[in-house]
């Protein structure tokens, strides 16, 4: 029987691990919901960078609040709306997991923006 142990993992393991994809709100929301899940796994850093503002990092080596957690999917939320209702109903989406076994903390990204930034040309040539 297989185990799920940490005892299981290589003492030089690492990952990583990129998407891009087209997206709606809902599909970014569920990402940083996710990408939340696992900083505070790996008490890693989550950046999120969303259009129009600076890039927000929080940083999991210490439980955040669950107050402070709330705010930043509230905020999340509130501008990707605005986003969507003022560019474009699809958005695009990126993020990526940096992880290694053999340093104490990783880094996970979330990058959106409207679909509207991309030039037609790149949009169907690829």
């Amino acid at each position: 029987m297989a185990s799920g142990a940490a005892d299981d993992v290589s003492p030089n393991s690492s990952a990583v691990v990129g998407i891009t994809v087209l997206a709606d709100v809902e599909d970014v929301f569920a990402v940083l919901r996710t990408a939340i899940l696992f900083a505070r796994s790996l008490q890693a850093t989550l950046s999120v960078n969303l259009p129009g503002r600076e890039v927000f990092s929080v940083h999991f080596g210490e439980d955040p609040s669950p107050a402070s957690l709330s705010e930043l999917l509230d905020s999340v939320q509130t501008e990707l709306r605005k986003l969507v209702s003022t560019h474009a109903p699809k958005l695009i989406l990126e993020a990526s997991v940096i992880a290694a076994s053999f340093v104490s903390a990783g880094c996970i990204s979330v990058w959106v923006r409207s679909a509207n930034s991309v030039p037609r040309s790149q949009q169907s040539g690829q």
